[in-house]
């Protein structure tokens, strides 16, 4: 029996009576970092065999623990913070352990990204995840289209080394488009940080980065082509709806960006 178990990512009072039973319960324990993994077995006074599994050694590795699970072995995958196979080493492993016909306990857990969509206030469903984003031009191309193309939030990790550098992109190939920013989930310094990307460049430039981020980006809207035919076709919906010219003016002008002598002169053409 494979366990895929999801850890604190930060505040250990999530820690679930399932996750210590589990860890218990099972024969031995593979974990991204054998070091930081032994601080939480400490925390919980459980001691167990760890084995160093990460993105450096799991293919090496991967047969050797479905075998010591074809031998009976309960074994819980772990990794440094979160939900393993997430952006963590992991998917690899299940996919052996389902081709083997092995069971599968998923252990529920925190996950960064959930807690960064939640807060982010924005809609949400549905919404794409990225994790890191890949360097690979052609994959980091098709990560800008989703965001103009898709209409959809966009969620990412993105390291303190490059939160700057990836908001600038965003900024010039996309738009200024809303963002929240989340760092030090369910620590002590937890933040989120709401507002347009220009003022997210200036803000995280002027203080020491620490911690690693999640960034939710705001459903992009493609911005209507204004034309005359389109101020108009709005125009005869206010006047449709009973409203007043002045009222419907003063409308007509905060919409597009128009003085409201021309959107009146337009509301009275249209009479």
């Amino acid at each position: 029996m494979l366990y895929v178990c999801g850890t604190p990512i930060g505040n250990l009072n999530d820690i679930t009576p399932r996750l210590i039973e589990t860890l218990n319960l099972v024969d031995l324990i593979i974990c991204e970092d054998t070091r930081h993994s032994i601080k939480l077995l400490n925390h919980l006074n459980i001691s167990k065999k760890l084995i160093s599994y990460h993105q450096h050694n799991e293919f090496k590795k991967v047969d050797y623990i479905i075998d010591l699970l074809k031998n009976g072995n309960k074994i819980a995958l772990l990794s440094d913070a979160g939900m393993p196979v997430i952006s963590d080493p992991g998917a690899i492993l299940v996919k052996k352990v389902i081709e083997n016909n092995i069971p599968i306990v998923p252990i529920s857990g925190p996950s960064a990204f959930i807690l960064a969509l939640i807060a982010s206030g924005f809609d949400i469903e549905p919404f794409i995840f990225y994790g890191f984003i890949d360097r690979d031009k052609q994959k980091k191309d098709n990560f800008f289209k989703d965001i103009k193309e898709q209409n959809k939030a966009i969620v990412i990790y993105e390291s303190p080394f490059k939160l700057i550098k990836t908001l600038k992109e965003v900024l010039e190939k996309i738009d200024d488009i809303e963002v929240c920013i989340a760092r030090e989930l369910t620590k002590r310094f937890e933040e989120f940080w709401r507002g347009k990307i220009s003022d997210a460049i200036t803000y995280f430039s002027e203080k020491e980065i620490k911690g690693e981020f999640c960034i939710v980006f705001q459903p992009y809207q493609k911005k209507e082509e204004i034309t005359q035919n389109t101020i108009e076709l709005f125009a005869k919906s206010l006047l449709l709806q009973g409203l007043h010219k002045k009222e419907a003016g003063k409308i007509m002008a905060e919409k597009y960006n128009i003085k409201s002598s021309d959107a009146y002169k337009i509301l009275l053409d249209l009479s």
